[in-house]
């Protein structure tokens, strides 16, 4: 709770500073638009964190039991990797899946399905340019 604390004060001190930094500026065109674009990044930082949270909330409710069905884990790797390949091409980052499960699970496909986005998201915004992000998929206890 803590983390989350602090991760939550950045974004709003920062957009408090900013506002008090518009009002100062107020004849300053340039100064108010480079402000503004700022507070609008901050904001977005702000809203990313509070649906985090509410995503994070939601994963450790029972309902996420009640809410499964069986899924495709081909279908939600496939998604994964093609929601951030724009991402990955933008780096030269080569994006593979290396599947030694193929079958159905149990699980919240759209839960499951963003816990593998963000995986995904955040090997792609971690790794270097120019290297590969692998997501392997396998069954626990087989080889």
């Amino acid at each position: 709770m803590a983390n989350v604390s602090h991760e939550l004060k950045t974004p709003v001190g920062a957009i408090g500073l900013l506002a008090e930094a518009i009002e100062e500026a107020s004849d300053d065109p340039q100064a108010i638009e480079y402000f503004t674009g700022r507070l609008r990044r901050e904001s977005q930082r702000l809203s990313a964190l509070v649906r985090d949270i509410i995503e994070l909330s939601r994963l450790q409710s029972a309902d996420v039991i009640a809410r499964g069905t069986l899924v495709s884990t081909d279908a939600l790797v496939n998604e994964a990797l093609d929601r951030n390949r724009l991402a990955a091409e933008a780096k030269s980052i080569v994006l593979q899946a290396q599947v030694h499960y193929s079958g159905e699970l149990y699980a919240d496909p759209e839960l499951l399905g963003t816990a593998l986005h963000n995986l995904v998201e955040n090997a792609v915004r971690y790794s270097p340019e120019k290297t590969r992000v692998d997501l392997l998929i396998e069954r626990e206890g087989t080889p």
